[in-house]
């Protein structure tokens, strides 16, 4: 009798649905916050404000998960956007300040990809996801959104790093669809937002040389040159953080120091001009 109860539970434990309570979506979020926060950017408004021109827009026509995996069974199906984008879609959208194309914690100190919490979270299984269709090539959004609905429900798409992964993903999705109606490549797409600034490009390399306009600049002058670069441009200037991924975490934290302290200075001097960094998500 004993062994046949042990058999009953085994099997009931087989069948039921592995529950997730999103402990380390929570860490990466708040992580993701606090990268921004800490730059006078507040970056949940700025999915929040992209979130309302796919709702305004009947791109999606709710905030909730629901909606969300509604929109990934329309890719899966069709392989197209559920309403035909628009260029005042685009418009609006490269209009936000500050709109990442990913969310990432490059702290990790606290992000642990090894920990039991990691490979018990959905954020393993979304990984997973990429990295299996990363290796396969030729990706469709139809592919893509085929293998998210392997692995999310639409209670999972509630959560806030799930909803804003979404919000993301479609906004791209339509520059790229948009781009590919006019004909043109993305790269060769200059977003209007950004015609009325002057860049100062800020580039770490994976072996963690600092260029500024791709001119190689030793980090103690990095400061002066950004300085000046801001004073001279005033509101119209915009700095552009770029970074291998192979970069270490505290020469990254350094340059960001760098230009916090720039900033500080200037607003002393200047406190007019306002904070205006763009930081790109780590390349190769």
């Amino acid at each position: 009798m004993k062994y046949l109860s042990g058999i009953i539970l085994a099997l009931i434990c087989i069948s039921c649905e592995k529950s997730y309570n999103y402990t380390f979506e929570d860490k990466i979020l708040n992580c993701f916050y606090d990268q921004y926060r800490g730059y006078g950017i507040d970056v949940k408004a700025s999915i929040d404000s992209a979130q309302n021109i796919l709702l305004r827009h009947g791109i999606i026509h709710e905030p909730t998960g629901q909606s969300y995996y509604h929109f990934l069974l329309v890719i899966a199906e069709t392989n197209d956007l559920p309403v035909l984008a628009n260029e005042d879609i685009q418009y609006e959208l490269n209009n936000i300040k500050y709109l990442p194309t990913s969310i990432n914690c490059r702290d990790s100190t606290l992000i642990q990809l090894e920990s039991s919490e990691y490979y018990n979270s959905k954020y393993s299984l979304l990984i997973a996801v990429f990295d299996s269709i990363g290796s396969k090539g030729n990706i469709t959004p139809s592919i893509v959104a085929k293998e998210l609905l392997k692995v999310f429900e639409p209670t999972d798409l509630n959560h806030d790093l799930y909803n804003h992964i979404g919000t993301l993903m479609i906004s791209n999705l339509i520059k790229s669809n948009f781009n590919s109606q006019l004909g043109l490549k993305p790269e060769s797409v200059k977003p209007r937002l950004l015609e009325k600034y002057d860049s100062l490009n800020i580039l770490i390399t994976a072996d963690e040389l600092l260029y500024l306009n791709n001119r190689q600049t030793d980090i103690s002058k990095a400061k002066g040159i950004i300085k000046d670069f801001v004073i001279r441009h005033g509101e119209t200037h915009l700095l552009t953080l770029n970074y291998s991924r192979k970069a270490s975490y505290d020469i990254f934290i350094s340059t960001l120091d760098i230009i916090q302290q720039a900033y500080k200075e200037i607003k002393g001097e200047h406190p007019d001009i306002s904070t205006n960094l763009s930081v790109a998500d780590p390349s190769l």
